[in-house]
């Protein structure tokens, strides 16, 4: 199967010295481009990216950010001077493995940092009806963020490719993806992965919303999910949630403190930061 990796607000030409970043290359000729290296190096290194693609036959990259000079194509990776759109079917591919990787915090809600801004992202570019068009493909999100220094997640997106079953799931009106994230999530601290896997977990948790803070069209499905896992919410934070489930309280009126302990039932406490 193909496996299409986007990367999306990766680029950065300095380092955290202000200096211009170092560049790798396996073209003979790079005259053409003084600045051959347009990604942060510590994020998606064209030279990493390269490397991976030559050892892996069926995998294809494709780079968007709006700061990239120019639209180009070198070692088979294209680089688009373009915005990232969330529901955007074009940037992926049918019958194919479709991982997204992030590195500008596009679905992170608490994020404010300058990078966020400058990529020219918020969270006006998406709703539930974009995320819906992502049904009919397979696609995994890999959340690394803008503060994101540990190279090319190499390992992480080996792991999704190899191991079936690790997907992201974008429909948040359904209960059972709630309940996949939750298993899926379970699963990977068992097993002792939370740290190769991490940008996946933060993704799941960007992509399937901050159950802190629902609105009121998500109630339904909020009170369908909670008689689902009601066996793990302790009996003293029943007494408030049975206000919520009889329409006495609406969410926001139940504590904040028991709001997060309903979260991390599902999350476990993931770091989104």
């Amino acid at each position: 199967m193909i496996v299409n990796i986007i990367v999306v607000g990766a680029k950065d030409n300095t380092n955290f010295f202000g200096e211009k970043e170092e560049y790798y290359s396996n073209s003979e000729d790079d005259s053409e481009d003084e600045e051959y290296e347009w990604n942060n190096i510590r994020q998606a290194s064209h030279y990493d990216m390269v490397n991976f693609m030559q050892s892996h036959a069926n995998v294809q990259i494709r780079c968007y950010d709006l700061l990239y000079k120019y639209y180009r194509e070198r070692d088979n990776i294209t680089y688009y001077t373009d915005k990232f759109y969330v529901g955007n079917t074009d940037y992926l591919c049918a019958n194919a493995k479709n991982i997204i990787i992030d590195f500008c915090d596009l679905l992170n809600g608490k994020c404010n940092n300058v990078n966020h801004i400058i990529y020219g992202y918020s969270r006006v570019d998406y709703s539930d009806d974009s995320f819906s068009l992502y049904d009919e493909y397979d696609v995994t999100y890999l959340a690394c963020g803008s503060t994101w220094s540990c190279g090319f997640p190499i390992d992480c997106i080996k792991y999704i490719m190899n191991i079936p079953g690790y997907y992201t799931p974008f429909n948040r009106d359904s209960v059972d993806n709630y309940l996949y994230v939750m298993s899926s999530i379970n699963c990977i601290y068992n097993i002792g992965n939370e740290t190769l896997l991490r940008p996946y977990l933060r993704g799941l948790q960007h992509v399937m919303e901050d159950l802190i803070k629902v609105n009121k069209n998500k109630y339904s499905t909020l009170k369908e999910l909670l008689q689902l896992i009601w066996k793990y919410v302790s009996d003293e934070d029943k007494q408030y949630l049975n206000l919520f489930m009889s329409g006495q309280k609406n969410w926001n009126g139940i504590p904040l403190q028991i709001r997060t302990n309903v979260h991390n039932i599902i999350y476990r406490a993931v770091d989104m930061d």
